[in-house]
């Protein structure tokens, strides 16, 4: 591997026959492409939760210090138009809370963490909690992370508890 002003390439070395030197030489992000557009592929067939509407959403960080453009969307399931346009880490949530400096705290420090915020969940107009849980895939930069509503989990455990309670009781 060396870095060039254009990236970083990749050269492969063979000696053949002990008389002939075989080179091949690729940019790194060209190996890259073919795997992301997998990952992306991936990402966007995961659904998960109670009621099948979790996603992992994906942004890859442009900057490091934040500012306006700081990412990039790269996979958003439920609103794919969005893939390709630049984010602002002063994006606020329902309570004014600015939870993408806090992702961008998590990408500089540990590389993985929970982000809790406020959101208006789509089946009605009221204010609810939510958690995210985001992950730094530095080779990429992506960020990585999905996120639920805390009563949706809370449901499940009511769920789970009820069906335990009548499972020892009986």
């Amino acid at each position: 591997r060396h870095k060039s002003s254009l990236g970083e390439k990749v050269t492969f070395q063979n000696i053949i026959d002990n008389k002939y030197l075989l080179t091949t030489v690729i940019y790194k992000n060209e190996i890259d492409k073919p795997i992301k557009q997998t990952a992306i592929k991936v990402i966007y067939s995961i659904r998960f939760g109670a009621k099948n509407n979790g996603y992992i959403s994906v942004a890859e960080i442009l900057n490091y210090k934040g500012g306006k453009n700081f990412a990039k969307v790269v996979a958003l399931p439920v609103k794919p138009k969005m893939v390709g346009k630049l984010l602002s880490d002063d994006k606020k949530d329902a309570k004014g809370k600015l939870y993408r400096k806090e992702y961008l705290k998590i990408a500089n420090t540990t590389g993985e963490g929970f982000v809790s915020y406020w959101f208006y969940k789509y089946s009605d107009n009221i204010i609810r909690p939510k958690l995210s849980f985001v992950k730094l895939y530095k080779p990429w930069n992506w960020l990585i992370f999905t996120s639920v509503f805390l009563d949706d989990i809370n449901s499940v455990i009511d769920k789970k508890l009820k069906n335990l309670k009548k499972k020892f009781s009986t």
